[in-house]
């Protein structure tokens, strides 16, 4: 791993999968880890956007009543 330099690990061992005797298997792990970072990204954003839409007191509220 030390020679995958400023790499991300993820895409280190997707190119690594590449070079291993069995490349069907990296594209369709590719393709699945894509698949699975857009649905956690789109689940960010969705919960991103209901946290600024909510009333700013809502956090107070919350909080003392889970320190209560």
């Amino acid at each position: 791993m030390h020679f995958a330099g400023p790499w991300e690990r993820y895409l280190y061992a997707s190119v690594l999968e590449f070079v291993l005797a069995f490349p069907l298997y990296s594209i369709i792990s590719i393709l699945v880890l894509a698949r699975k970072m857009k649905k956690i990204r789109k689940s960010i954003g969705i919960t991103l956007i209901g946290h600024l839409k909510a009333p700013h007191n809502h956090y107070f509220e919350e909080f003392k009543r889970q320190i209560a």
